[in-house]
């Protein structure tokens, strides 16, 4: 059958020139940015005739993308890390605040709950 390259301004307009070309089934087998246009190569063959590569595709040390967990690791230094034991230090410490405010929270609803007992105390000075 027939493979096409088409130059267009955006890919739209390209794809619109295959469609009229080869029709609605038409494969793409390539797109590319050449001199500011879009350019697509298409075809109407049999798409086992265009598999994918096998092989993984290496980069240059300079060009490879870091994953997220490796930006985030590099950022922190082993010094920044915290160690499991501070973790559960920081945890044991907030529960204990956290318990004490309750304590204070109880208190307070408490007195704010007999309001008339502490008018009293203050009259009998």
């Amino acid at each position: 059958m027939v493979e096409i390259t088409v130059k267009a301004a955006d890919s739209a307009s390209a794809m619109e020139e295959i469609e009229k070309r080869l029709g609605a089934d038409a494969m793409i087998v390539s797109t590319n940015r050449v001199d500011g246009q879009i350019e697509i190569v298409a075809t109407n063959d049999d798409p086992s005739k265009y598999q994918k590569r096998s092989e993984p595709l290496v980069l240059d040390k300079n060009y490879r993308i870091k994953g997220f967990s490796d930006v985030l690791n590099s950022k922190l230094s082993a010094e920044d890390k915290p160690l499991k034991s501070e973790i559960v230090e920081n945890y044991s410490e907030i529960e204990k605040n956290a318990e004490n405010i309750k304590l204070e929270i109880d208190k307070l609803v408490e007195l704010s709950s007999r309001p008339n007992e502490i008018k009293e105390k203050k009259t009998v000075f």
